[in-house]
């Protein structure tokens, strides 16, 4: 991590004194990342890890976006070149988003991390939960909470289970297909610069490669 952060620092203090030669309304900054581990399907819990991300602040345009290492280092090479060729025209240089080394689209950032357990499911029972939204960039570790809940159904997703299905114990499942319903009902606390278009993204541990989404909330929530 010393020796990564060692590389990456100096290049952004280079990129942030060719943006301000350049006259460009763009900060460039490094994040430290530290994502939740998840649990894998033996039950133990990934390695913690810590990613290094550079945060991009567009004033321009009023947002930001991150960028990895590699693609960081790539667009600080061009930004030498636009520099140069500054120095020696005294023209600033102006390139096409697609290829501005400053620019990058806007893109979805992650709030937080939430986990919802539905243990009550065992006994084919409806539940409501407010979860707290974890996240490792927050000072408190929390950044709003999701109120959700679930439901068994019937087999067409609609209507209630079979009553032959109501078990006295979870047990009396095993082997039985069940349906259920996840409905993400509303998000309450979250940063408000980052609660534009919001949406969430889930996945069931027995279904790890399958991710849900809901549609986006558009505009400020």
């Amino acid at each position: 991590m010393e020796r990564r952060l060692g590389i990456i620092l100096p290049l952004v203090n280079e990129a942030n004194l060719v943006s301000k030669e350049l006259q460009r309304d763009i900060k460039f900054n490094v994040k430290l990342v530290k994502p939740l581990p998840e649990t894998l399907p033996d039950g133990t819990t990934e390695t913690p890890r810590t990613e290094i991300q550079i945060k991009v602040d567009n004033f321009e345009e009023g947002y930001y976006f991150t960028l990895e290492e590699d693609p960081f280092q790539e667009r600080v090479y061009e930004m030498r070149e636009m520099i140069e060729e500054y120095f020696d025209t005294g023209v600033i240089p102006s390139r096409p988003k697609e290829t501005d080394p400053f620019w990058g689209p806007p893109e979805p950032q992650l709030i937080g991390q939430s986990f919802i357990s539905l243990k009550k499911l065992g006994y084919l029972i409806e539940n409501e939960v407010n979860s707290k939204v974890f996240s490792s960039e927050s000072t408190s570790g929390e950044r709003g909470n999701l109120k959700v809940s679930y439901f068994p159904t019937g087999e067409n997703g609609e209507g209630d289970p079979d009553e032959d299905l109501l078990p006295e114990e979870p047990e009396d499942l095993l082997g039985k297909a069940i349906t259920f319903r996840v409905d993400i009902d509303s998000a309450a606390g979250l940063p408000k610069e980052l609660s534009k278009n919001v949406f969430v993204t889930y996945k069931l541990a027995y279904e790890r490669n399958a991710i849900f989404r809901t549609p986006e909330f558009q505009g400020k929530s």
